[in-house]
């Protein structure tokens, strides 16, 4: 169990909101471990297999579970092609080489090294898909926002897909079953960033800030908050983790909450009934966000009560997912 705990550690250390790492482990390692597999020949064909699964695992599970938008979503396909065409070149230089010899003393050490490595891989890949798939009865929503291509940050059922799983503070508040389901979206330029620039501090400079956000459900709006200010990312405001929000009791009974809304922008109080597709408010950077996004969390009976899980359309909405909207 510590070795898991550990294990889970290391891996939201480098799913983190650090640019360095995100470089480091997003771009230099991938692209060294190609070059790797394709500059070093393997002496047989299970050696070249073994190093296919230690880099293939890898990349896979960055695939899957990648905070892609800081530097391009891009990005995040063209390393798979680099790879699936590397491992074409790389056959060519082992295609008559035997397929197995006989290993001694660091070669076995290596050998077991590599295994142990795709093991791992294998374990928190198939984490991440389990975090792609609902636990069921979730409810219905149609999509907050309107014109454009939309990028889900944080968003799924296991902690490698959905930072809030695994957020400290809201562990320590207690609040990890409320936000369990909670959705975080951004939305992407022509470059496939989340920004113009590599995490800029003018908020007009994220693609989301501004835009209108549209009620996902019919209901009845219960609270509204749009007095605090806006910030300057990379500045949080942890008194008030919503910032400006607005609260929708759906028809189902739940509550529909949208917020880090912009400053005085909500259109909507406390007792208005709203239509889905209805416009309530504009994306800002308000609360417990370090830049413009737009969260959105359903729970049962009160605002801080146990998370729901909800769908777009009938999609999950999970790390990753980007979702075209015109």
């Amino acid at each position: 169990m510590a070795l898991m705990v550990k294990l889970f550690f290391i891996t939201r250390l480098v799913l983190s909101e650090s640019l360095i790492l995100v470089i480091g482990t997003h771009l230099v390692v991938s692209l060294l471990s190609i070059i790797w597999l394709l500059a070093f020949k393997s002496k047989t064909k299970f050696n070249w297999l073994l190093k296919i699964s230690v880099v293939g695992g890898y990349l896979v599970l960055f695939y899957l579970v990648g905070r892609w938008s800081f530097i391009s979503v891009y990005f995040r396909y063209l390393m798979m092609i680099l790879f699936l065409l590397t491992i074409g070149f790389s056959y060519f230089k082992v295609k008559d080489e035997v397929f197995w010899e006989s290993k001694k003393g660091f070669e076995w050490v290596t050998t077991v090294g590599a295994g142990l490595a795709c093991l791992t891989s294998v374990f928190l890949i198939a984490i991440a898909i389990s975090g792609r798939i609902h636990p069921g009865g979730p409810i219905e929503l149609s999509f907050p926002l309107k014109s454009g291509a939309y990028y889900v940050i944080n968003g799924g059922s296991s902690a490698l897909v959905n930072n809030y799983r695994a957020n400290n503070f809201f562990n320590q508040k207690r609040l990890a079953p409320t936000v369990q389901y909670a959705v975080d979206i951004e939305k992407l330029n022509k470059f496939g960033m989340a920004a113009q620039g590599v995490q800029p501090q003018d908020k007009k400079s994220y693609g989301i800030y501004g835009e209108t956000v549209y009620s996902p459900c019919h209901g009845q709006v219960v609270e509204v908050v749009s007095d605090l200010p806006d910030l300057t990312p990379p500045e949080k405001d942890w008194l008030n983790i919503t910032g400006n929000r607005v609260v929708i009791k759906s028809f189902e009974g739940v509550l529909v909450t949208l917020y880090h809304l912009q400053r005085n922008s909500i259109l909507v109080k406390p007792g208005d009934w709203v239509a889905s597709g209805q416009a309530i408010a504009t994306v800002g950077n308000s609360g417990l966000s370090i830049r413009p996004h737009l969260t959105i969390q359903v729970t049962q009976n009160v605002l801080w009560g146990q998370g729901v899980p909800f769908v777009f359309e009938g999609q999950f909405p999970v790390r990753n997912r980007i979702i075209i909207q015109r």
